[in-house]
Formats: structure tokens, C-alpha cells, sequence
């Protein structure tokens, strides 16, 4: 787990001085291991700060169709897109998981436009918050190259602008900051794959502003965390041939210090309020960012799953957040 600092006092310290020290992990030394960000070139303190203050100045939508509106307990909240034509056994292992495990907090989904009455049903009962995302074809602005289904084939009413893999985030952002209630902590994370053994949240501080860290984002696999050290298919780093050829495309050479990091999962995001929406908002903005570039500057669609985390957190913006 990787965790960020936000306190601009701390920030050159903690988050850009580039420091990894994976051999800390591997001697056992668990609570020594960092994996910091490296500046870009020509930034500064003062840039950073002026950018994340821009993106979160970026005007934002209400959030579009809510279809239920719940009033749990509890101030954490779980959110994410699930919007499948029908995903009864989505929502039992992930929301029936959390509702067994205790967690009475706020979980908030997008969900299919035209989701099975007994689906409703279900998640109401469960007292889940959901909204309607209606797929739309892209923006022709975007709509180049590329192409797939799903996630990565579409964009959403609202959204147009966004294939819906990168405008799941902008809806998170809308859905936490229209969430009142959601002063806790908050998990922004994946839904097909995911169900909880306990409340993910039970040994976090509490209350979440008084945590020395805002973020925590989970490392991929790599040499110093695989069980099996010497197999390299395993890992899931930026140096690996499922990366390499595609990232100097989005940030140039920079790319190259990050070579030997484990990627960073957009799966399982987690963060207190403040933090959460400060990554967001600059997430969104980068994403936005890559969009206007022209062809000359990013030689990749904005189709390209390649472009998420590797182009747009890992590389573009970590250090910003």
C-alpha cells in the first residue's frame, strides 16, 4: 500500500524525492519500504499546488439519474460502476458481502439504465444508493481510433467526453461531493471482481482527518511482493512489455524513471474525504488534459486501455495529488 501525505509543508519530503526501497521490502522491513514519486521536469512545490487548484476549481455536473436515494448510518462510503444489464451475483458478493461484514456506511453505484425490478429491490433492501448510467456513443471529438465494448466502447449520458473506464471517476467525484454524509472514509474500487472478509475500513483512524495520510493506493505485483521471485511474467510494472512502447506517447521520456515501480491499482482507491476528492478532481483533469492533445503530442486513442493508470496516474500525476 502506498501512501501519499498532502500537507504542502511535507510534500517534498514525502511525495517527490523518488525514493524506492524495495530491498527494505524484501528484508523484512516492511514498515521502511516507500515507493515516492519522482518530480517531473521544471516543476516545482509551487507548480504542483497551482495545478491541483485548478482541477479543483473544474466546474462540476449534478450528478445525472438517481434512481434511489439511502440514508445509512454510517459516514464511510464504497463506490463504483456496475452497470451491467443485470448483476444480481455482482451485487450479492459485493454489496451483501460489506452488509455482512458490518460495514453501515454509505455504498453508492452506477448502475444499468434499465436494471431488473428484483435487482432494485435487492439494493434497496441493502439500503445502497444508486444512479442511472445510460451508454452513449462518444464525443466524435474522442471517438477516433481505438474502439472495443463495454467500459472501453462507450462513454455515458453526461459524460460524453469520457469513455466510460475513465468517466466512472467524474461520476465518483459528482456522487462523493453531492454525499453530505460522506464525511468518512472513502474506496473508490472495481465491483465485478471484488467482496469483502471485513470492514475494509476498521483499521484506519478514526475520525479520517486526524490519519498523517490522505491516500492509499495498492501496488500491483512486482519482484520485491511476487511469491515467486523468479518469474517476471508475474510482475506488473511499468517495464514489463505490456507497458513499454506506449507510455512515452503520453509524457515522453519521463516515463523512464518509473521503469522498475509496480503499477498502481485503479481498482482500490482509498482516502478520506479531502484526499479523495483532491485525487479525483486531478485524475479528471488529466484525463481531460490527454483529450485535447493533439495527435502530434499523444499518438494513442483515447480508447487505449494502456492510457489509464499508466499514462494518467503513475506518470502524469501522482506527484500531484
Amino acid at each position: 500500500m502506498v501512501k501519499t501525505n498532502l500537507k504542502q509543508k511535507k510534500l517534498k519530503h514525502l511525495f517527490v524525492d523518488g525514493a524506492f526501497t524495495p530491498e527494505e521490502f524484501m528484508a523484512g522491513h516492511k514498515e521502511r519500504y516507500v515507493n515516492r514519486p519522482i518530480l517531473p521536469p521544471k516543476m516545482t512545490i509551487v507548480d504542483i499546488e497551482l495545478a491541483v487548484a485548478k482541477a479543483m476549481d473544474r466546474p462540476m455536473n449534478k450528478p445525472f439519474g438517481l434512481l434511489h436515494q439511502s440514508h445509512p448510518p454510517g459516514h464511510d462510503s464504497i463506490m463504483g460502476l456496475a452497470a451491467w444489464p443485470s448483476a444480481m451475483d455482482i451485487f450479492q458478493k459485493l454489496v451483501g458481502s460489506l452488509r455482512t461484514s458490518g460495514f453501515d456506511g454509505h455504498i453508492i453505484l452506477g448502475v444499468h439504465e434499465h436494471l431488473p425490478f428484483e435487482e432494485k429491490k435487492y439494493l434497496i433492501k441493502m439500503d445502497v444508493t444508486f444512479y442511472a448510467v445510460p451508454f452513449v456513443k462518444c464525443n466524435d471529438s474522442i471517438a477516433t481510433g481505438g474502439g472495443g465494448s463495454g467500459v472501453r466502447g462507450y462513454c455515458s449520458k453526461s459524460h460524453e467526453d469520457l469513455k466510460l473506464e475513465w468517466g466512472r471517476f467524474e461520476m465518483a467525484l459528482e456522487w462523493l461531493h453531492a454525499c453530505e454524509q460522506c464525511t468518512g472514509w472513502t474506496l473508490v474500487c472495481d465491483t465485478r471482481d471484488l467482496f469483502f472478509q471485513a470492514n475494509p475500513f476498521a483499521n484506519l483512524p478514526s475520525p479520517p482527518n486526524t490519519s498523517p495520510y490522505e491516500l492509499m493506493f495498492i501496488e500491483e505485483i512486482s519482484k520485491h511482493t511476487c511469491p515467486k521471485k523468479n518469474d517476471p511474467k508475474r510482475y506488473y510494472v511499468l517495464g514489463t512489455s505490456f507497458y513499454q512502447g506506449r507510455k512515452g506517447d503520453c509524457y515522453g521520456e519521463y516515463h523512464l524513471d518509473f521503469m522498475d515501480r509496480p503499477v498502481l491499482c485503479s481498482g482500490t482507491i482509498i482516502g478520506n474525504r479531502h484526499g479523495m476528492e483532491r485525487f479525483l478532481a486531478v485524475y479528471v483533469d488529466e484525463f481531460h488534459a490527454n483529450n485535447r492533445k493533439k495527435k502530434s503530442e499523444m499518438q494513442i486513442s483515447p480508447f487505449d486501455r494502456s492510457v489509464d493508470f499508466k499514462c494518467n496516474v503513475l506518470l502524469g500525476q501522482i506527484w500531484r495529488v
